[in-house]
């Protein structure tokens, strides 16, 4: 469709399916503002997954305190992980 990632996310996984990548669904998660606790995808195929973790203030905000920044530490905006599955499952 034409709204590609900046549609709905329904839209935006129609729109990538079957190219659906760790670098274009956090693009699509950021838009989309979805994952305040954590994202986790994994690309099976290769390996790979990429994880990002909330974090929150002693009040239970999801920013550091004093900041008009509501949503500075919400999943998807903060880094991302990388790490290699087969690493994991041979306890590695």
């Amino acid at each position: 469709t034409a709204d590609g990632p900046n549609g709905t996310l329904p839209t935006a996984l129609t729109d990538f399916y079957g190219n659906i990548s760790l670098e274009n669904s956090k693009s699509i998660a950021w838009y989309h503002q979805t994952g305040d606790l954590h994202i986790a995808t994994y690309d099976f195929g290769a390996g790979v997954m990429n994880l990002a973790v909330g974090r929150i203030n002693k009040e239970g905000h999801y920013y550091p305190e004093g900041s008009n920044d509501t949503e500075a530490w919400k999943a998807y905006n903060r880094p991302y992980l990388k790490f290699d599955l087969n690493a994991l499952w041979e306890g590695k």
